[in-house]
């Protein structure tokens, strides 16, 4: 997604990425589609993620308070050898080091081509938004990280068939639905310059049936990271 509106360069255009995090576990739920690994049911609804996150720079960002901070923290991963370079980076939401974009990682793989429009659609709607709140001057407050890790989990374990913490309003325990429909309001000015959704009636619980028969590339099927 484009932020060549907020720098001239690369590394440091990426504001509304901090906008970004407390919405992050929505995505996760939405697009949770990895219940089965090694034909075996995992009692996860994105067993993908939980395997994704045993990376160091992997899962939500840290909050950057500045450019410089994030360079900092980049170049102490690169100096310790934590990560080889920047390619390493696996954030669910990054900034790219070559182009004036914004990268979200943090999908999961949905099952059809209409749930992929349908993620990525939201996912640009909710860069648009936060690209004009950065502008605005909209404050974005420090997330307490326990919280942003057990709305990571949440969304992980039970995708929208269960609860979730409400990191931008504060409502405490919410239905993750519930949380979902929040983010889509909240980005409806930019969903319809974009081209409305219509809204459809989907699952709430990742495929299994099919992994159950033992298809290796059978939609619900986890695959363990690479490099």
């Amino acid at each position: 997604m484009s932020c060549a509106r907020a720098s001239t360069r690369p590394r440091r255009r990426h504001p509304g990425q901090q906008w970004l995090r407390p919405w992050l576990p929505s995505f996760l739920a939405l697009s949770a589609n990895s219940a089965l690994y090694r034909n075996a049911d995992t009692g996860h609804a994105s067993w993908r993620s939980i395997l994704w996150r045993r990376w160091p720079a992997a899962g939500a960002p840290p909050f950057f308070a500045s450019p410089e901070e994030y360079d900092r923290t980049v170049r102490m991963l690169v100096d310790t050898e934590v990560i080889l370079d920047h390619k390493m980076l696996y954030w669910d939401v990054r900034p790219s080091a070559n182009f004036p974009t914004v990268e979200v990682r943090v999908a999961d793989v949905p099952a059809t081509v209409a749930e992929t429009v349908l993620v990525a659609t939201l996912i640009r709607a909710a860069v648009i938004t936060a690209l004009e709140a950065t502008v605005q001057g909209d404050d974005i407050r420090r997330l307490p990280p326990g919280a942003l890790r057990a709305a990571y989990w949440k969304a992980a374990h039970d995708g929208l068939s269960g609860r979730t913490i409400d990191l931008s309003y504060g409502r405490g325990s919410v239905p993750a639905r519930e949380q979902l429909s929040t983010l889509v309001r909240r980005v409806r000015p930019a969903l319809d310059a974009l081209g409305r959704i219509r809204p459809r009636r989907g699952r709430t619980r990742p495929h299994r049936r099919t992994g159950q028969r033992g298809d290796a590339a059978a939609p619900g099927m986890a695959e363990a990271p690479r490099g």
